[in-house]
């Protein structure tokens, strides 16, 4: 025959498919055993399966006998795992040494649909899918057992040394009963997304116990009849046979969802031009929108394809992305669909948009918005609310976040409608969002006509404008009405911005920045606001609040009393008059008054520096020690143990304090960081 013709058909062949163990068929790897040394001579001692996991265990004895095996190393491991006294049920070996070992298996390939198992006999071809891919590796799980076992034995001796001190000084204690809340749906949904969950759910999943056959064994050639496709069965199936090649074909080797793993991976927020050719119109906007987030509408169609004018890419346009500042940007339920949750937080896809969609109105009214209000509006986590900032802006200095993208004046001028359209749907947007998370009616910037920039107020402007009007709302009420007891006339005052507390009017990302639209928190905006400051009730009620954590805690710095006071606000009928926060120089007065001092001490050089307020109650009964021990640190930052021990000592006067004690009047001022102990809050933990 000649080179050139067609390759001859050497012979033909019947091919069967078996469908009888294609649910129980896995195929094993060994990836660290030589292909010249198989497991088949070992001594298999158990094996078990979790099904639903598709993972197995198998243990194989270990040759002791042999000059290989340290005997030291194997009574040494079996002694820490199973312990000296370890009976034969619970121990993990059978003897004094480390007498076997586990293979666990791990999946190889996410998929093996199409991977079988192929017998030839009697010129036909029997095929058997293979249900799953193991590799089997050795296991050091008993490892990890010794090392608990170490653990448990050091905090049994621990908890036996503590409990003979304190059996001497047992006295009765109140027993505080707390009843938990209802879990939340934001709460569940992070707790189902934890890896602890995870895992919980995993060993839920009972061992299956089985059993090894040789494969010389009688009863592993009867299994191996399972992998023939019988008479019956060949008759039964001959006729779905019947069929053009190609459908034959695809039949075959039908099309997987995970032919997308096989395909070359692009780098995120990067689409394939050539893929996107193949697409239709309104999939290649919706690709793009969701790819780049934010468009011009000139760059939009420069990525599509040229026999598309621009009259028919805003139809499908207006369907899946909205108009920001002349440009466009991927409407929310497009990014979050309903029913789903967010990556970062387990938030549902419903919240996520709303503020989403906030955040896209603030944009259609100001060039920048500050992070702080944004998050303190729509009551996110500070991980989707940074998401979605830069989705569509990037930080600016003194400025907060400004919008990415210059204003289009072009597109505006060239399709007036759209842009009318655009302004209607952003105003119901807003009288929806308003309702939602109870916001008052803003005064919305004119843009001149002339198409320039939007202005941006600066951040010093906007810190004297907030202290006028501060000043002049102070002396209106300071005149309406005067404080009728002198132990309550100090009130919670509304803070000027300054150079020694800038925090009051800085964004979390970019400080010195407020701009035209933010509301200072502490600086009343509106009367309710100013009246809800000024309300006598809630001055007492948060000045009882800070003195009560205070006589827990001791010391504390402004940020931790901001945590406890806005959970208390919101569990107390006050909350509305806090919707908008309270400042760090309102908390810090209220603080005074509540009787704390601010807490002067030595710094680490590492360390930057904060305000610590500090109150040791009176009638609390190591006081004097607690006392000495905050002064220490104002002449250095920090001690050993053995020297705090011995202050304490010395100022005993015959009581005769207990270590357990001692070292509970040191944990209640200190801190510590191997192998010094510091002041609270003065490092990071």
């Amino acid at each position: 025959m000649e080179e050139d013709d067609e390759d001859p058909i050497v012979d033909e062949v019947d091919v069967f498919l078996s469908k009888e163990l294609m649910e129980k068929l896995f195929l094993f790897q060994y990836p660290m055993r030589p292909s010249n040394k198989p497991f088949t001579n070992y001594n298999h001692l158990a094996a078990r399966m979790k099904p639903k996991q598709k993972k197995v265990e198998l243990d194989l004895s270990v040759d002791t006998t042999t000059s290989c095996y340290a005997r030291s190393k194997g009574e040494q491991i079996a002694l820490n795992v199973d312990g000296p006294e370890s009976t034969r049920d619970d121990a993990v070996f059978g003897s004094d040494l480390m007498d076997r070992q586990t293979l666990s298996s791990t999946d190889a390939t996410p998929s093996s649909s199409r991977y079988a198992v192929g017998v030839i006999r009697d010129g036909e071809l029997h095929l058997t899918p293979i249900n799953s891919i193991l590799q089997l590796r050795p296991s050091f799980n008993y490892l990890d057992q010794a090392d608990l076992k170490v653990k448990k034995n050091e905090k049994d001796n621990e908890d036996g040394d503590s409990n003979d001190e304190m059996e001497k000084e047992d006295e009765p204690k109140a027993i505080k009963v707390q009843f938990v809340r209802k879990e939340s749906d934001i709460a569940k949904a992070r707790r189902e997304a934890s890896y602890s969950f995870h895992m919980e759910k995993l060993q839920q999943e009972t061992w299956i116990t089985s059993y090894y056959i040789d494969k010389d064994d009688p009863r592993s050639s009867r299994e191996k009849e399972g992998l023939f496709c019988s008479a019956a069965d060949s008759a039964n199936d001959v006729s779905q046979l019947s069929m053009v090649p190609k459908d034959y074909i695809t039949k075959l080797i039908p099309e997987s969802k995970s032919d997308d793993d096989a395909k070359v991976q692009m780098p995120n927020n990067v689409l394939s031009i050539s893929q996107l050719q193949t697409m239709p119109l309104a999939r290649q906007v919706r690709e793009l929108m969701a790819s780049a987030k934010v468009m011009r509408f000139s760059q939009l169609l420069h990525y599509l394809s040229t026999s598309f004018d621009a009259a028919n890419v805003l139809k499908p346009l207006q369907q899946v992305a909205v108009l920001v500042q002349g440009c466009w940007v991927i409407k929310s339920e497009v990014l979050y669909p309903k029913d789903t949750q967010s990556p970062n937080t387990g938030v549902p896809a419903e919240i996520v948009c709303r503020g989403r969609d906030y955040l896209m109105w603030k944009f259609t009214q100001s060039r920048c918005v500050v992070r702080k209000e944004i998050t303190s509006t729509v009551k996110l986590l500070s991980e989707d609310v940074k998401e979605i900032l830069e989705q569509m802006a990037r930080p600016r200095v003194k400025q907060g976040w400004e919008f990415r993208e210059e204003y289009d004046n072009d597109f505006v001028k060239q399709y007036p409608e759209i842009a009318d359209r655009q302004e209607k749907i952003w105003e119901a947007v807003y009288n929806q969002l308003s309702k939602i998370f109870k916001i008052p009616e803003e005064k919305k910037k004119k843009r001149k006509d002339s198409g320039e920039t939007m202005e941006v107020i600066s951040g010093q402007d906007r810190v004297k404008a907030a202290r006028k009007r501060s000043r002049s709302i102070s002396k209106s009420s300071s005149k309406a009405k005067a404080p009728s007891h002198p132990e309550d006339s100090s009130r919670v005052r509304h803070p000027s911005p300054s150079k020694d507390n800038p925090s009051d009017v800085e964004d979390q990302d970019h400080p010195k920045h407020v701009n035209n639209s933010e509301t200072v928190l502490g600086s009343p905006e509106s009367d309710n606001h100013h009246k809800a400051l000024e309300n006598e009730e809630l001055r007492k009620f948060v000045r009882t609040l800070l003195r009560r954590h205070f006589e827990q805690e001791f010391i504390l710095d402004v940020s931790e009393m901001r945590r406890f006071v806005s959970v208390k606000l919101l569990e107390s009928p006050h909350k509305s008059y806090f919707s908008a926060g309270i400042s760090d120089q309102a908390l810090e007065e209220t603080a005074i008054d509540a009787g704390a001092e601010l807490l002067k001490i030595a710094w680490p050089s590492d360390v930057e520096k904060k305000k610590l307020y500090g109150m040791v109650p009176a009638k609390d009964d190591y006081c004097k020690y607690r006392n000495e021990l905050v002064g220490l640190f104002c002449q250095g930052f920090k001690y050993k143990r053995v020297f705090l021990f011995d202050i304490i000592t010395k100022l005993e006067d015959g009581e005769q304090l207990t270590k357990y004690e001692k070292e509970k009047i040191i944990r209640s001022v200190c801190i510590f960081k191997s192998p010094y102990w510091y002041l609270k809050g003065s490092i990071s933990t």
